[in-house]
């Protein structure tokens, strides 16, 4: 089961480096992180490009000021992940907390409650295959 996590990202250079450390530090691995800038005026899309050049599974994408759907959704787009959550970039997330999903998961796309992952539809974006 991997787990798509994406964060839409606005100006948050103050509490971003936790949220992507919250997620670097999972104990269950299989997941990638979908980060996209929405038209930050402040150093965010730079931490972001630092922190994908540090980790392969961390993907980066940037677009012009749209507000949190439109960053969600193109985040959307992206993951290829049999799972998808939505995270902010000022959250952090228990160290365990992918561990939990799976562990919950049974396999037939029921949501999980823990972190509100829903199993994706048998058919992925172009950029999975």
């Amino acid at each position: 089961m991997s787990v798509s996590v994406i964060v839409p990202v606005y100006n948050a250079e103050r509490f971003l480096p936790k949220a992507i450390e919250s997620v670097l530090s999972q104990t269950y691995t299989d997941w990638e992180l979908i980060l996209v800038d929405d038209g930050s005026t402040d150093g965010s899309l730079g931490i972001c490009e630092t922190y994908a050049k540090r980790d392969r599974r961390i993907k980066v994408f940037s677009q012009d000021n749209q507000g949190v759907s439109s960053a969600r959704n193109l985040g959307l787009g992206y993951a290829c992940g049999a799972y998808v959550t939505f995270m902010d970039s000022d959250d952090e997330l228990d160290t365990g907390a992918f561990e939990a999903c799976r562990q919950d998961g049974s396999g037939h796309g029921r949501l999980f409650d823990r972190l509100c992952c829903v199993k994706r539809c048998k058919r992925s974006p172009p950029a999975c295959t």
